[in-house]
C-alpha cells in the first residue's frame, strides 16, 4: 500500500495500525507508530468507507495501543 501525504507528512496503515512519517532532508523520511487519532479525519473516513480500515481497529488503536 502506498502512503498518502497531507501536508508535510505521510500516512500509512498495516494490519490496522496507523503509522506516520515525516522527511528530515529531502526524500529522506522517518516513520513511526500513531494513534488513529493522529491520522487526518479526511484520510481516516477515506480509508473505513473503502473498508481498508475497520472501526473496530481505529478504536482499537486510537491513542496507538492495544
Amino acid at each position: 500500500m502506498k502512503s498518502e501525504q497531507v501536508g508535510r507528512e505521510r500516512f500509512v496503515f498495516h494490519e490496522g495500525k496507523a503509522y506516520c512519517a515525516k522527511e528530515h532532508r529531502a526524500d529522506v523520511w522517518h516513520g513511526y507508530p500513531v494513534g488513529w487519532i493522529e491520522v487526518p479525519a479526511e484520510l481516516r473516513n477515506r480509508w473505513k468507507r473503502a473498508g481498508s480500515v475497520t472501526k473496530k481497529d481505529i478504536n482499537r488503536f486510537w491513542e496507538g495501543h492495544s
